[in-house]
């Protein structure tokens, strides 16, 4: 009997034992199901990040497709913009060569029209004392030989007289006239013959004074040609600077501010430089003017001996 307890308490202990390692085992399982659940877990999330990975590698391979084409798209503008400063660089010489060629014949065509000025103002003045002084010449001949002739007509009528006294009345009228007549026309084809010598001058210089106007014309034209040139050359610099520009933004470059202030200073200057010109050409074109207005005014007033009064003058 005894045994049979003590078989009893050792199977009651074994079965307790193996209850116990029941749970252990159980709980064993349960841990190791819910590491294998975090591993899945784990794994899945594994799997997303990789997937995200990829997605994310094709779109920065995307990108440095598309930053490739744009950085061989500005290489491209970069370079046709070196080749467009290239042709600004030699339009710009030839711009400043044609400009110094032009004021180089502007100033020779100034200094030979000053110079000519000054001859036909001094050979003008020399003309117009000649003239006056032959005038006034002539104005004392004609009245030395008015007078002359009047002594020798009233002479020539006593004689008359005295050897024609009984002769009629009618007829001795009629010789004084004639005598009068012949004196008068003598003198009247003395005046005309000086004052046709005197018009032929005149209209020698009225034919300088002509000449002098074409040249003051093609002056004019010369001056309008170059301020027009100036005027292009202002405007195709600015054109050209804003186009540069405009490139320089839309391909995403930006101008550094030192070059866009000395650009924006040597434009100023170029003008200002062109703006000086034009008020000396427009201050030496109004002093021709007033020359030519002094070499219209020359004028000379010529008194017939009739009493008549003829004013020559150079006005066309």
């Amino acid at each position: 009997m005894e045994e049979y307890l003590q078989c009893m308490k050792t199977l009651r202990s074994q079965i307790k034992d193996v209850e116990d390692e029941a749970a252990n085992i159980s709980a064993e399982e349960q841990i190791h199901f819910t590491t294998i659940q975090t591993l899945q877990n784990d794994l899945l999330s594994a799997k997303s990040k990789t997937m995200q990975l990829r997605e994310d590698t094709e779109k920065m391979l995307k990108e440095k497709g598309q930053l490739c084409w744009h950085i061989i798209g500005k290489q491209r503008k970069i370079a046709s913009l070196h080749s467009d400063s290239s042709t600004l660089n030699q339009t710009m010489e030839l711009i400043q060569q044609e400009k110094i060629s032009l004021s180089s014949k502007l100033i020779e065509r100034r200094i030979f029209y000053i110079i000519c000025a000054s001859g036909y103002s001094t050979y003008y003045s020399k003309v117009a004392k000649d003239l006056s002084t032959k005038l006034q010449q002539q104005q004392d001949w004609v009245k030395s030989q008015k007078v002359s002739r009047q002594i020798e007509e009233h002479g020539l009528v006593k004689n008359k007289l005295d050897e024609q006294m009984t002769e009629s009345e009618g007829n001795f009228s009629i010789e004084n006239q004639l005598i009068t007549d012949d004196v008068n026309n003598e003198a009247g084809n003395d005046l005309i013959v000086k004052l046709d010598l005197a018009k032929a001058k005149l209209d020698g210089i009225r034919q300088m004074k002509a000449k002098l106007v074409t040249d003051n014309g093609k002056i004019k034209k010369s001056i309008e040609q170059a301020n027009c040139r100036a005027n292009h050359f202002k405007v195709t610099c600015l054109l050209n600077f804003m186009h540069t520009s405009v490139c320089l933004f839309s391909s995403g470059h930006i101008l550094q501010p030192e070059l866009l202030e000395i650009s924006t200073m040597t434009l100023e200057e170029k003008y200002k430089k062109l703006l000086s010109d034009k008020d000396r050409e427009t201050e030496y074109l109004c002093s021709v003017q007033d020359h030519v207005e002094e070499i219209k005014g020359i004028s000379h007033v010529i008194k017939c001996a009739c009493g008549e009064e003829y004013k020559l003058n150079l006005c066309a």
